[in-house]
């Protein structure tokens, strides 16, 4: 009866805050009265006058909990907590207590006897409002249960069995919660240490090898407690959490960004949001003040409870972090917030405090902004919050003028303030991070602070430094002994400290005399503190030599104790084996952690969970789920880990629920995942069920049905894709499914347009014109012109070009013009010299990213470039060799410029000239390490011949601009391949060197085999730059070494090669899976296929089970796309005329465009494949549109086909207007030019003479021919210096470049008449096969020599060679360095005679592979066996053959 009564009682003072949406307003009402705000409405006021009436019997209530909880102790326990004692306690005369307690703070209250009836509804409304919050606290911290589940969660590993010593749910549970795995204490030991304290030390370890340092005392005294609990109030207590909650959870929550949330959630973010800070401070010590109080009987010693044999406090109490404390004064006149005087005079932190409170404005502005006081005021610890509140307005200079790293390491004596260091690592964190990740004494300086551990960057992604310049020399002022006769200085002491840490803690730390010296000196006194502290951790002997090989010896690391420098500096440079043998150790991990300076392991050793639960699901997915396919549900969420095989492995479809566990992931897999769950699925959906399902397939089906195989998902009908065409739209489909889409909706369903116009025949949009559905299709073609979708030629003319508007081009508005920007190089020559200077003008920002050729653009265009180093490459060796000494001044500017090959060797030259000291200590070339002689290479490989120095050479030369020199490639694999470690260098070598080493890659094991495999299919640019023939032979070896060579070449196989896969042996190719070849015709596209591969594919594609060509139609088209060119002339012809329209074809040419231009296209074919190509487009252009149904060709479509597949009829019926503006295109048509070239070479000498050449473009247009004859090149010359009416003396180097083939038309004579500064030309004519005589090429050769130009012939270098190109075949009496630097081309040109007396056997033993391959057959026929025999021991590791030695 007690208990109904006090419950009706409640219920009576509730009721009138049980009112329907209450609760749902709530947490708004409970933040406005928190924040102190007097419009908080009637309502919160009711809730407000309840609350604090409840709040005194609630604490009588509570306190008399607490008190009789002391009943239940005995003399010898500890005055616990309430939670402590209640979960301990098993005495029910405790428990009865309580019920007691409970009936008299209830019965106290008034009770009215009318409400007694109404029971019944108190209790429904109190179980129905419980749940509700019960709901509401269940739903809101998913995100904290994460993370508690990330530190709770134990983390799996290996016993001595190598089992898993957790259990398989607990795991998975981890796994789909994206736990990463973490070493520090888990969450719930913390809660168990709170509520249920150990009698133990916490820090234990869990095996018998660790030793475990000294236990703390087993029970913790009151006053320590008290302290604690004091402490815990603090820190929750701080307005910075509540700040934090703001701007981080509820700013995504109100942003929509993260998981939906609850409307409570949502009301207590809305609330949040609208508050000022001081508004912000109120709630959150309003709050902390309502739970200190509340929780105060419950966690803290009951004043009741008194016990005889409580231990004395301590002596010390642990010190708290100095914390702001913002005070408000109800005068801000009481306040000396005068700033000026704060200069002079010493300025209390409270008055700081204070003053930044109550005058914020005032105080950025005078405080803030004064970058002397701001010093001032800092130096005092008490102020270093100022960093964080004056970082918004002051942010720029404050980082210049605080963040000074040198003055840093420079007052070594003064350790970092933390603040500071987190002001730094905020605002300017790429220059502090590559700071600490790259220089060991820098990190050793910020890192000795336990505090700073939290600020440890990441520096996996860093390139490891170089070695610490000048160590020796600087250890060489470290000789403690001889300190008595110089003068000790800080700076001494610093640098010691830095790099002999453990010899000065041995000879100065250990040595009291010693020590005592040096604190006689007043500037020395904080070198007693570091002496006790680096005393506490006794530092072993140091090293003789600077060698990582030797210091990083982690085998013994887990039995001594290992100087923290040394852990770092390993750390820093030799990060893979440091992750192997320290971080995946945990016995070796947890004795280095024992050390508090090694606490920043703990974060550097979890950088690697990826590919960590990678492998974990791979193995559950294979072991566990195959017996047990209810596990599904489970495992889904970690899927987003699998590899796509473990995902087409995947037991086939069981139900929906499956299903739609995998819709709700596959947003967030990568496009192979998507892909293997597309093919998985296909097994449950075949093309029958497809065309048999209901008209919401789509829908029904979600995310899985838009990654199907193209040969499924074309069986969707119209309707189907209608249906679920916002199921389609929120997927990635790819361009063929996407134009499937486009074709069958619009050619269906007329009135749907939109973005997929682009993608729909164009005569489907054309009969939209005159209606207002037009200016849409318009836009949505402008639209997708904008994002660089190539758009057949007519359908752009007709929707974007065809208006009476354009005709004249002077009565264009600016704002149209900005609109077709894009456009305007479509429109032709004629259109744009139609625009006036206004209009130009008006709309110059937009035409300054268009495209425009040559001749379309402005010469005006030059004078608005800043930086010439996009030019450097194309810039003559002439004109930077007499600027070397001035580029060597700058050295830092100059080695980050991109100079091509022979500009760095040159420069490089001038370094080891005027300072070979800074080679020998720094290395530090930048962008001139591609010119470093191999000498020079040799000596520092061989001066440290550690794997660690190795690798930083290596990484410096992987980031030059460009290619490297064939002979610096071999030189650096000549000198490693002497070490015992080359073969783990591989990687470290980067694709472009590993190629290099044929002899050593017939070596490699299946391992390392897979790794130049990976490293290639990452970076495939040096694979395709290689000659077909070593293309060929080196995935042969691939091939072989991997085992693909018997039976079907595989899905898995061919991936597995990727880029290299059709470079495989024809007998390999032809065996491809048939399925997979089909089903993947999007991927196979992209790659590079050679002409017999070509044809392999033509067969393939015209099998039965493929494409016939008598079963085409448009879809059949569009999943053959670009490989229609590979088919043979007899079977195009079959293809049927009404297919072949000018869009598709235009389409088919748009799509080769497309792949010549990427990456791949652009390396992939030679000469020969080209010409190859280039037919199959000529006769199926001509074929189609020439003589089945003649077409005359626009402006437009020549530039989406190409002038040269056009039959000359076709072009001469052009309009006059359309031709012009297309000849500049035509002049660019390689094919068109080599085809004009041929007529110009049947011109006779009078009309060539007849030619008037006095613009260098039309000089250029007859220089680029290479079929003149001799008489011919003659009458050329003359005719340009006539033309020009110059004398050959007077011929500068731009019209010697424009001249080309034409230079060998000047007599020998007329050749020495050049002006040598002029001769720049040779980096453009060096690289032409000119038809000059031996006379005319020495002649040139003889300018070269001039003093002005490269001087004495025996002072050339590599470096000339290079440059000078085939110029070098009219030379003799050549040395090594020499024959490195001549081209090819040089070699494949000279007179055979002459070939075979320059280079006898031992030179010709110095080609490299492509200098032997230019070797003619004529030249090899007057060679002697022994010439024979050296040349073919160059080509042998290529070409795999046995050296013939008879």
């Amino acid at each position: 009866n007690t208990y109904y009564g006090a419950l009706m009682n409640l219920y009576n003072i509730f009721q009138p805050l049980l009112r329907e949406n209450f609760l749902d307003d709530l947490p708004k009402i409970t933040i406005c009265i928190l924040s102190g705000r007097q419009d908080c409405g009637l309502e919160a006021e009711l809730t407000k006058t309840v609350s604090l009436e409840l709040a005194k019997p609630l604490l009588t209530f509570l306190t008399t909990l607490r008190s009789q909880t002391c009943s239940s102790l005995t003399t010898d326990e500890e005055s616990g907590s309430f939670f402590r004692t209640y979960l301990r306690m098993g005495d029910s005369a405790a428990l009865s207590g309580f019920q007691e307690t409970f009936i008299n703070i209830l019965s106290s209250l008034s009770l009215s006897k009318n409400l007694i009836n109404v029971l019944g509804g108190l209790i429904d409304a109190t179980v129905t409002y419980t749940l509700r919050f019960v709901a509401l606290f269940i739903q809101v911290p998913m995100d904290y249960t994460r993370i508690a589940l990330q530190f709770g969660i134990k983390v799996p590993v290996l016993d001595e069995k190598e089992t898993c010593q957790q259990d398989l749910q607990q795991l998975i549970m981890g796994i789909k919660n994206n736990v990463s795995w973490s070493l520090s204490t888990s969450l719930i030991d913390i809660l168990l240490d709170i509520f249920l304290p150990q009698d133990q030390s916490a820090f234990m370890h869990p095996g018998p090898e660790c030793q475990t340092p000294p236990s703390a005392p087993s029970q913790r005294s009151i006053s320590y407690a008290e302290n604690s609990t004091m402490n815990y109030y603090d820190t929750l207590c701080d307005s910075y959490n509540l700040a934090t909650i703001n701007d981080t959870m509820c700013a995504e929550i109100l942003s929509n960004s993260g998981v939906e949330s609850s409307t409570h959630v949502v009301t207590f973010c809305e609330a949040l949001s609208s508050l000022s800070s001081n508004q912000m401070k109120n709630v959150w010590s309003n709050m902390c003040y309502v739970i200190q109080t509340l929780a105060s009987p419950l966690v803290s010693r009951s004043s009741d409870c008194s016990f005889d044999n409580a231990r004395p406090a301590p002596a010390a109490t642990p010190l708290t972090k100095p914390r702001r404390v913002a005070r408000e004064a109800s005068n801000l006149r009481q306040l000396a917030c005068n700033y000026n005087d704060w200069l002079q005079n010493n300025v209390d932190p409270v008055l700081v405090s204070l003053c930044s409170d109550n005058e914020r404005v005032e105080f950025v502005k005078q405080v803030c902004s004064d970058a002397v006081l701001m010093r001032k005021l800092l130096s005092e610890k008490m102020n270093s919050w100022l960093y964080g509140y004056c970082a918004n307005s002051s942010a720029d200079y404050m980082v210049s003028e605080f963040c000074q790293y040198g003055q840093w390491l420079n007052k070594f004596t003064n350790m970092v303030d933390t603040s500071l260091l987190a002001f730094c690592m905020s605002l300017d964190s790429v220059r502090l991070t590559n700071l600490i990740c790259e220089n060991t004494g820098f990190f050793m300086f910020v890192m000795s602070n336990p505090e700073h551990f939290q600020f440890m960057p990441n520096c996996t992604n860093v390139p490891p430094p170089l070695p610490i310049p000048g160590l020796d020399t600087q250890l060489d002022f470290c000789h403690y002994s001889e300190w008595h006769e110089v003068e000790i200085t800080n700076d001494l002491l610093t640098m010691c400290i830095l790099f002999d840490q453990s010899g000065f803690t041995k000879k100065v730390c250990s040595n009291a005399t010693f020590l005592d010296n040096l604190l006689l000196s007043t500037q020395n006194t904080w070198l007693e503190e570091h002496c006790r502290t680096s005393l506490s951790f006794p530092h072993p002997e140091p090293t003789e030599a600077f060698n990582i090989g030797m210091w990083c010896d982690y085998n013994t690391w887990g039995e001594r104790q290992v100087d923290d420098s040394v852990i770092g500096l390993c750390w820093q440079n030799d990060q893979s084996a440091f992750q192997k043998s320290v971080c995946c150790k945990q016995s070796v991990l947890e004795k280095l952690l024992q050390n508090p300076l090694n606490k920043w392991l703990t974060s550097v050793c979890t950088d690697l969970p990826n590919e960590y639960l990678s492998i974990m699901v791979s193995e559950i997915l294979q072991t566990h789920l195959v017996k047990d396919v209810t596990l599904f549900p489970e495992l889904a969420p970690m899927l987003t880990k699998a590899s796509p095989a473990d995902i087409q492995a995947l037991p086939p479809w069981q139900n929906n629920i499956n299903r739609d566990k995998i819709n709700e992931i596959l947003k967030s897999m990568t496009p192979d995942q998507q892909q293997a769950f597309g093919l998985w699925y296909s097994k449950a959906l075949s093309p029958s069920s497809i065309t048999r399902g209901q008209q919401s397939l789509i829908k029904d089906t979600g995310n899985l049905i838009a990654y199907l195989p193209f040969q499924n998902f074309q069986h969707l009908s119209a309707a189907q894709l209608l249906d679920g065409l916002d199921v389609l739209q929120r997927n990635t489909l790819t361009p063929l499914k996407q134009e499937f889409v486009a074709r069958n909706l619009i050619s269906t369903y007329r009135n749907l347009l939109g973005s997929i116009a682009c993608l729909a025949d164009p005569d489907d949009l054309y009969v939209y014109k005159g209606t207002e559905a037009f200016s849409v299709i318009r836009e949505s073609i402008m639209s997708c012109t904008r994002k660089g979708l190539r758009l057949p030629s007519d359908l752009v003319f007709n929707i974007l070009l065809n208006t009476t508007e354009l005709q004249v081009p002077s009565a264009v508005p600016a704002e149209r013009l900005a609109e077709i920007a894009l456009l305007l190089p479509s429109l032709g020559v004629t259109f744009l010299q139609g625009l006036s200077t206004s209009q130009l003008l008006s709309v110059l920002p937009t035409l300054n990213s268009i495209p425009f050729s040559p001749a379309q653009g402005f010469p005006e265009v030059v004078t608005w470039l800043n930086d010439v180093a996009p030019l450097l490459g194309c810039t003559p060796l002439i004109s930077v060799l007499p600027r070397k000494r001035l580029l060597v001044n700058s050295l830092s500017n100059t080695s980050t410029k991109p100079w091509n090959t022979q500009q760095a060797r040159g420069i490089f030259r001038e370094v080891l000239d005027t300072n070979p000291n800074l080679i020998k200590q720094h290395f530090s070339l930048g962008t001139l390490g591609q010119g470093v002689s191999c000498a020079v290479l040799r000596d520092r490989f061989q001066a440290n011949r550690s794997p660690s120095s190795a690798r930083s050479i290596l990484a410096l030369l992987r980031q030059q601009p460009g290619l490297l020199h064939t002979s610096l490639k071999n030189c650096i694999i000549e000198v490693l391949y002497q070490f015992e470690f080359f073969f783990e260098l591989l990687e470290d070598l980067g694709v472009e060197i590993a190629l290099s080493m044929v002899s050593a890659i017939k070596r490699f094991s299946t391992d390392m085999m897979n790794s130049l495999r990976r490293m290639i299919i990452a970076g495939p640019h040096h694979f395709l730059l290689l000659s077909r023939t070593k293309q060929l032979l080196l995935v042969d070896k691939m091939a072989q070494r991997l085992g693909m060579y018997t039976g079907v070449f595989t899905e898995e196989e061919f991936r597995l090669l990727d880029i290299m896969a059709p470079f495989v042996v024809d007998e390999v190719f032809i065996q491809v899976d048939r399925r997979f070849f089909i089903q993947n015709l999007d991927f196979l596209h992209g790659l590079c296929y050679s002409s017999t591969k070509m044809e392999i594919v033509a067969r393939i594609l015209q099998e039965p089970a493929a494409f016939p060509v008598e079963n085409w139609d448009q879809t059949t088209l569009s999943q053959v796309d670009r490989f229609l060119f590979f088919l043979p002339q007899d079977k195009l012809q079959q293809i049927s005329l009404a297919l072949m329209t000018v869009e598709r074809i235009e389409k088919l040419f748009m799509s080769h465009h497309q792949w010549e231009r990427g990456d791949i296209g652009m390396l992939c074919s030679d000469e020969t494949e080209r010409k190859t190509i280039f037919e199959r487009q000529q006769f199926v252009l001509q074929f189609f549109l020439g003589f089945l149904t003649p077409v005359v060709p626009t402006c437009e479509i020549l530039h989406t086909t190409a002038p040269s597949v056009w039959l000359s009829s076709s072009l001469t019926s052009m309009p006059s207007s359309a031709f012009s503006n297309c000849l500049e295109l035509m002049g660019h048509d390689p094919f068109v030019i080599s085809q004009l070239g041929v007529i110009a070479t049947q011109l006779s000498l009078d009309e060539l003479n007849a030619i008037r050449l006095t613009e260098r473009r039309s000089i250029a247009a007859l220089g680029t021919v290479s079929d003149w004859n001799s008489r011919q090149l003659a009458t050329l010359f003359s005719t340009v210096l006539n033309s020009t009416k110059q004398n050959p003396s007077q011929l500068d180097s731009s019209t010697l470049v424009a001249m080309g083939y034409i230079v060998c038309g000047a007599k020998a004579t007329e050749l020495r008449s050049f002006n040598p500064i002029e001769l720049k030309a040779v980096l453009r004519l060096g690289r032409l096969r000119l038809s000059c005589s031996e006379e005319q090429l020495q002649a040139l050769v003889e300018l070269l020599t001039h003093s002005l130009v490269f001087g004495l012939m025996s002072s050339w270098g590599t470096d000339v060679f290079i440059e000078i190109g085939v110029l070098a075949m009219a030379m003799s009496a050549l040395v090594k360095e020499q024959i490195e630097g001549i081209a090819p081309l040089a070699i494949s040109m000279m007179a055979p005679k002459k070939f075979a007396v320059v280079f006898s056997q031992e030179k010709i033993a110095m080609f490299s592979y492509e200098q032997a391959v230019a070797v003619t057959d004529n030249q090899r026929s007057v060679l002697s066996d022994l010439q024979k025999t050296a040349l073919a021991m160059v080509l042998t590791p290529w070409d795999d053959k046995l050296v013939d030695f008879r």
